[in-house]
């Protein structure tokens, strides 16, 4: 059971993925969300932004997932659960003239 085996059809991998995804940004950024452990479910997303040329910058936290990083805003998509509605969120990244493309 567990480690790279197949018992009774179910497959366990040995490791997990560190990273959720890769994204950029219009400044050449990459952001790469962090997977949180499942005993953390709830807690923020921890990213890690590098520089266009793969130098590490900075650690940030994200409350949810974005699906786009453009000008400063970071975009969501979220179904209303009520009226099952698409809704666009935009939020201001505060410190986003400060970021330093190195």
């Amino acid at each position: 059971m567990g480690g790279n085996s197949r018992d009774e059809g179910v497959f366990f991998p040995d490791h997990r993925p560190y990273f959720a995804q890769f994204m950029a940004d219009d400044a050449g950024r990459l952001y790469v969300p962090r997977l949180n452990s499942i005993l953390e479910k709830d807690a923020p997303t921890r990213v890690d932004v590098f520089s266009r040329e793969g130098v590490y910058l900075y650690r940030m936290t994200w409350a949810s997932r974005p699906t786009a990083i453009r000008a400063g805003f970071l975009y969501e998509v979220r179904e209303d659960p009520e009226t099952s509605e698409y809704l666009v969120i935009r939020q201001k990244i505060t410190n986003w003239e400060a970021m330093k493309p190195r």
